[in-house]
């Protein structure tokens, strides 16, 4: 019987929902049962969160009390928000951004400025190491001094020293010791007043767009700031009198 049924089912002819006649065109559209679902399920999606709201409501305390009561207002049945009085004048505002950008701005001088000290000193105590140099000792004195430079950092190691350069590590007086941690710490300073330098002259370039914002002449925004670069504004060009 069942195996019938499944025949039947298969040879009978597939009933489709008609069309919207012409002479119904201007009356809309006709819906269909798959239009009917989504309609169905949109509903009730609206009706449970309505259900949901409500019952928030319920159960919320009267006597509660948030800020949002008195920043906000109902005007013909619609919410708003209660705009607040402006505490400075445009002139006030300019001048406060002009004050913060001058103070970033010497910030960021004065940490540039200790950059270039501190790298003319590493280079004047510490020689940078070249990699692409061969140097060769012709002596015992020759071959220590050399050890020297490559505990240091004057110098980079070859592949064969290794060896011979952790045997002599042991053996290195306390100065050099003190000379190798010195350098590593200058190196450590060094990375980081660079990294705060990039922060300061990222906060200024953003406090310059900030403050340009604060003319009459409305700009287009192209892109969102990042932490790495300001938002990019386009300024319509306007011929001064």
């Amino acid at each position: 019987m069942s195996s019938w049924t499944r025949t039947s089912k298969a040879q009978s002819k597939i009933h489709k929902e008609r069309s919207q006649p012409e002479s119904r065109h201007k009356l809309g559209f006709l819906e269909k049962k798959k239009d009917y679902k989504l309609r169905a399920i949109d509903y009730g999606k609206k009706q449970d969160t309505i259900k949901a709201l409500r019952q928030k409501a319920l159960d919320r305390n009267p006597d509660e009390f948030y800020f949002h009561m008195v920043n906000s207002k109902i005007v013909d049945g619609k919410h708003l928000e209660t705009k607040k009085k402006e505490e400075s004048t445009d002139t006030q505002k300019k001048l406060l951004q002009s004050q913060n950008l001058a103070y970033v701005r010497s910030k960021r001088v004065g940490e540039q400025k200790k950059i270039e000290r501190l790298r003319a000193s590493l280079s004047s105590t510490f020689a940078e190491p070249n990699a692409n140099h061969i140097y060769f000792a012709s002596g015992s004195e020759e071959r220590k001094e050399l050890l020297d430079h490559i505990v240091t950092g004057q110098i980079q190691p070859g592949a064969s020293d290794e060896a011979e350069l952790a045997a002599y590590v042991d053996t290195r007086t306390p100065q050099d010791k003190v000379l190798a941690k010195e350098k590593k710490k200058a190196l450590k300073e060094l990375s980081q007043r660079i990294a705060r330098e990039k922060e300061l002259r990222i906060t200024e370039q953003k406090l310059e767009v900030r403050k340009t914002l604060l003319e009459k002449c409305k700009p287009v925004k192209i892109s969102e700031g990042t932490k790495e670069s300001p938002a990019v504004y386009k300024w319509t060009f306007q011929r001064k009198r």
